[in-house]
């Protein structure tokens, strides 16, 4: 793996990644990891060094961006809640 395709990860799931419904994550894990490899392509990343920067299962990684993205929300509800 390489600290660029780390990094890069790290910036498009920041970009692109939001909260979802339940009964949709797998779905949209699916098509980020899909939307990523593509634009880690285009930059000259490779499929396995971003296999890598996701600890090699890039949609497992995106489904845990998007349990991240709901929980923050959830906290960030619960906040303005107080």
């Amino acid at each position: 793996m390489t600290d660029r395709a780390k990094e890069f990860l790290n910036h498009w799931e920041s970009e692109h990644v939001r909260a979802v419904q339940h009964a949709r994550k797998r779905d949209e894990a699916e098509r980020l990891a899909r939307e990523c490899l593509a634009d880690a392509n285009r930059a000259g990343i490779t499929e396995q060094d971003l296999e890598d920067a996701a600890d090699g299962d890039l949609v497992r990684n995106m489904l845990e961006a998007l349990e991240a993205a709901a929980d923050d929300e959830m906290s960030r509800g619960l906040r303005r809640d107080k």
